[in-house]
């Protein structure tokens, strides 16, 4: 039996549909609630805290503090948001994630090699409409050509993640590469559609697929993917000057918290940091007798 076909993963996609939960979290926590099922031996809707309890601390004192933190994630949403039973802290304590590398991130001339690399003219699209809107993948796949706004130079995000709409912007530039494909279409059709299905959106898998053929053969790092455009689009604005607040709002972010994570840094920025902050050049002269402080002696 698959996994999502098992009982509780059911529960758990009912759930997350009922709370605006990505199938991505839906997913992610079917496949560890199962697991919890499978070495419990005791369906995880009749599990006590103290089973999960021990489940998580079930490989001893050598323990991934990944794992371990999206464990307890899932053995909170069975509790708390399945069973309506809050989590006893001396039992299940809260746990923060572990903290994060700070993330280098491509700089524009690496995403620019990267997308001009890709043979489909859909695909690179759809690669620039990411980098220039922010969007995830799964919201640029949902565009339609009435969530334009052409005068406002912004995009309309209806139900992004949770289920909340918002809007972002839609560069000029971006406009100049859209307008040709949108000419003459209807206001409900997909921005993106299939190439052999109008009804049906683009396949994000075959687009993510063409960007990672042009980025090897660029010979580019891993740091040019569909969901990494979104951190460059990110960092790049926030270094042209773009406020944390007002990329919390463009991103869809519940918390800045969160946007501060994907504020990640350029190897060269770290130059022209160097150069732009160079506080020992720019230190006053002062003279040796300037230094000396007189101590009421006239």
């Amino acid at each position: 039996m698959r996994i999502t076909d098992r009982p509780i993963a059911v529960l758990i996609a009912k759930t997350c549909q009922l709370l605006g939960r990505s199938q991505r979290t839906s997913d992610a926590y079917s496949y560890r609630l199962a697991a919890f099922e499978d070495w419990s031996c005791t369906p995880a809707m009749e599990a006590s805290q103290q089973l999960a309890a021990a489940w998580l601390v079930r490989d001893g004192p050598v323990i991934n503090p990944y794992r371990l933190h999206h464990d307890r994630c899932a053995l909170a949403f069975l509790f708390r948001d399945m069973r309506g039973i809050e989590p006893d802290p001396t039992i299940l304590p809260s746990m923060r994630p572990p903290t994060a590398r700070l993330e280098v991130v491509a700089g524009p001339q690496e995403v620019a090699r990267a997308l001009a690399g890709v043979a489909d003219v859909q695909h690179r699209l759809f690669c620039q409409f990411l980098y220039g809107t922010g969007v995830r993948r799964q919201e640029g796949e949902a565009v339609r050509l009435a969530d334009l706004d052409w005068d406002d130079c912004s995009l309309i995000v209806r139900l992004g993640k949770g289920r909340v709409s918002r809007r972002t912007i839609l560069p000029p530039g971006l406009q100049r590469l859209l307008r040709p494909v949108c000419r003459g279409r209807g206001a409900d059709e997909l921005l993106f559609p299939h190439p052999r299905d109008p009804h049906r959106p683009i396949s994000v898998e075959a687009v993510s697929h063409s960007l990672h053929t042009s980025r090897w053969r660029c010979g580019l790092p891993g740091r040019v993917t569909l969901h990494r455009l979104r951190h460059c689009f990110a960092t790049h604005l926030h270094e042209r000057g773009v406020g944390l607040v007002e990329l919390q709002h463009l991103l869809g972010h519940s918390s800045v918290l969160v946007t501060m994570r994907y504020i990640g840094q350029r190897e060269e920025r770290r130059r022209d940091i160097a150069l732009v902050g160079d506080l020992v050049a720019a230190m006053p002269v002062v003279s040796a007798g300037q230094q000396r402080i007189a101590f009421g002696r006239s």
